[in-house]
């Protein structure tokens, strides 16, 4: 399984429709900050969304967990967690939840960090990034960063 990772898109459906037409997803996850850009740009893919500081009205949650079997991901947009000001918050509550990948947004800057514990993405903002999770059997295989190029 495929999915592709965004956040912060203040407006930019037309480019993550241009890179899921690439890249062909089974799943979206959104991190926030124009959410709604998903119903837009994917109107038959699957998306999974949380709400950031600049959704005023959504009815998605502020963050989910998600446990995919033996890999379980944690979704934010991070404001909460005040991650402009660092990670440590953010890293406190990935590991208390006991998050294999800790997914957040906001500061419009990618991001990917690795340990053994577990991994940190911030796939940044869809003109210059975005996010790919690779998955077989409940298993993350792989999480990369990639560059927009369109």
């Amino acid at each position: 399984m495929k999915i592709l990772v965004f956040s912060d898109s203040h407006g930019m459906f037309s480019t993550m429709k241009e890179i899921a037409d690439r890249e062909q997803p089974d799943l979206i996850f959104h991190l926030g900050d124009h959410e709604y850009d998903c119903d837009h740009a994917f109107p038959d893919l699957k998306v999974v969304k949380v709400r950031g500081n600049c959704d005023l009205g959504s009815h998605e949650e502020k963050e989910r967990f998600i446990d995919f079997g033996s890999s379980k991901i944690w979704m934010t947009h991070g404001h909460l967690y005040g991650v402009k000001n660092g990670l440590s918050s953010l890293l406190k509550q990935g590991e208390a939840y006991g998050a294999d990948l800790i997914l957040y947004g906001h500061t419009h800057r990618r991001y990917l960090y690795k340990t053994d514990r577990y991994t940190v993405l911030n796939p940044g903002t869809p003109d210059e990034s975005y996010g790919v999770i690779e998955m077989e059997y409940g298993h993350i295989l792989s999480v990369e960063l990639k560059t927009t190029n369109l």
